[in-house]
C-alpha cells in the first residue's frame, strides 16, 4: 500500500510529516485564541475581562494569598538567598572556594 509519505526505501520524502495521522492543532493553541477572543457585546478580549474579574473579586474578598499571587504576577517574585551551613560543611565549602572556575574550564 503506496501512502505517498515515503520513497522505495522507507525514508520519509521532503514535505511530509513524520506522523501524517497526527492531530494538527495543539490544546494550548486553542485556549490562547479563546482568550484573545473577544465575546460578543464586548470591546475587551476574553483575557482582559477575566483578569479585571479576579482582580475585583480579590479586592472585595481581601485575599491575602490571591493578593500575593497578583503582586508576583506582577513585579516577578522576589529573590531568596538561602544559606545552610554547619561543622561538617565547612571542609566541603572551602575545598569548592578553591575549585571555582574549574568546571568552566579556567586555570587557577
Amino acid at each position: 500500500m503506496d501512502t505517498g509519505y515515503r520513497d522505495d526505501k522507507g525514508r520519509f520524502t521532503d514535505g511530509n510529516p513524520g506522523s501524517p495521522g497526527r492531530p494538527k492543532f495543539s490544546v494550548l493553541a486553542i485556549i490562547k485564541g479563546r482568550l484573545e477572543g473577544v465575546p460578543e457585546g464586548e470591546k475587551r478580549p476574553l483575557a482582559e475581562l477575566m483578569v479585571d474579574e479576579y482582580i475585583a473579586r480579590v479586592r472585595e474578598t481581601g485575599d491575602g494569598v490571591a493578593m500575593r499571587d497578583i503582586i508576583d504576577r506582577y513585579d516577578g517574585k522576589p529573590k531568596q538567598t538561602v544559606h545552610l551551613e554547619n561543622d561538617k560543611d565547612s571542609e566541603w565549602l572551602e575545598w569548592l572556594k578553591g575549585r571555582e572556575g574549574e568546571a568552566k574550564g579556567d586555570e587557577r
